[in-house]
């Protein structure tokens, strides 16, 4: 099976935006998942805001040529950033404090800085 960029650009982006609506449809209809699925749409929520940015951009000035690179590289260039920013989500979604859900969602997006880091360890490491 051949996979070319297309297959990769639209793969990356459902991911990048299915996560959202199914955490979105958890903290809305789940009781028992709200804690963690606040804390990993916190996570996110950074990288969410840039990708609302660039379609915006996008879709004001659809001939400037950064636009154009900023929408349709920006899936599959930032993926590996979302996904590592997802699963620490995921991860310190499991602590149980804080209780409240506000102070969870800011837990999750100061966990932002953090996936960056150990990502940045991570490729050092493995070079």
């Amino acid at each position: 099976m051949h996979i070319d960029e297309n297959v990769l650009t639209i793969a990356a982006a459902a991911a990048e935006l299915g996560l959202p609506v199914v955490l979105l449809l958890l903290i809305r209809f789940s009781r028992a998942a709200k804690p963690k699925a606040v804390v990993m749409l916190g996570a996110v929520c950074p990288l969410l805001c840039f990708y609302v940015f660039a379609t915006i951009e996008y879709l004001i000035s659809p001939k400037d040529p950064g636009a154009i690179f900023a929408f349709f590289a920006m899936w599959v260039m930032s993926f590996a950033v979302y996904a590592a920013a997802a699963l620490l989500g995921l991860m310190i979604a499991f602590f149980r404090t804080p209780t409240k859900t506000y102070a969870r969602f800011i837990v999750g997006l100061a966990s932002l800085p953090l996936s960056l880091g150990l990502l940045e360890l991570a490729a050092r490491l493995y070079r």
